[in-house]
């Protein structure tokens, strides 16, 4: 492993300030132990700083996109699994407020009986 920059000071990665791509690809290429050390330093900071009803969810949240990371075979395809991920989780969100725009829909949201985005699968059968 090879030892941080002296220009790198790896207490100035937060994410209380401007994210400093720079200063994380290098502390990434010099040493990766501490990068992901501090990556996860820096999540779990950050979900901490969210209102605890919400907590719960981010840390979830968190478990699912490191689960799919580590299936990934490469750095790209974690990238690409996430990503996808992100745009499931859009099209939930924009299906609800798109039912927001039905007078009907809205009423079931006062009454709190919003509807649950459905989930679905299609079984496959596997050859003997």
């Amino acid at each position: 492993m090879k030892t941080v920059d002296q220009s790198l000071n790896i207490a100035d990665l937060s994410m209380d300030d401007e994210f400093n791509f720079e200063q994380w690809r290098t502390l990434y290429e010099t040493d990766p132990e501490a990068f992901e050390a501090k990556r996860l330093e820096v999540i779990e900071r950050t979900i901490s700083q969210a209102p605890e009803a919400h907590q719960r969810r981010l840390r979830g949240l968190m478990f699912e996109v490191e689960a799919r990371r580590a299936r990934a075979k490469t750095p790209m395809e974690s990238c690409i699994a996430i990503s996808s991920m992100m745009w499931d989780k859009f099209e939930q969100l924009r299906v609800q407020l798109n039912k927001l725009s039905d007078p009907e829909a809205l009423d079931n949201v006062m009454s709190g009986e919003l509807e649950k985005p459905k989930s679905s699968a299609r079984v496959i059968a596997f050859r003997r």
